[in-house]
């Protein structure tokens, strides 16, 4: 195993226990890939390059589960300045 120095920096951005539990569950996997994938391949261009397109892929995939709120418009049933929220909570 690799100390903590030598491990690709990049590494730090897949923590997760700051997260929500909801999105903890999707992120833990994922992170868990990059550690196995940082202590397996060589250090080369293409495991950074890999590396943060995972990155990138996590932070859609918690992106994806996140309920967001949108600013409405004047008209229709909502009072102005109400919000809707879209999106769906993940049953993980």
């Amino acid at each position: 195993m690799k100390k903590e120095k030598e491990m690709n920096q990049i590494i730090r951005y897949f923590e997760y226990e700051h997260l929500p539990l909801q999105l903890q569950k999707i992120a833990k996997p994922i992170c868990e890939l990059a550690q196995k994938m940082e202590e397996t391949l060589p250090d080369n261009a293409e495991k950074s390059a890999g590396l943060r397109k995972l990155l990138e892929a996590k932070d859609a995939f918690v992106r994806a589960n996140i309920v967001f709120k949108i600013p409405t418009f004047s008209g229709g049933d909502a009072k102005e300045g109400e919000s809707y929220v879209i999106g769906q909570e993940s049953a993980l």
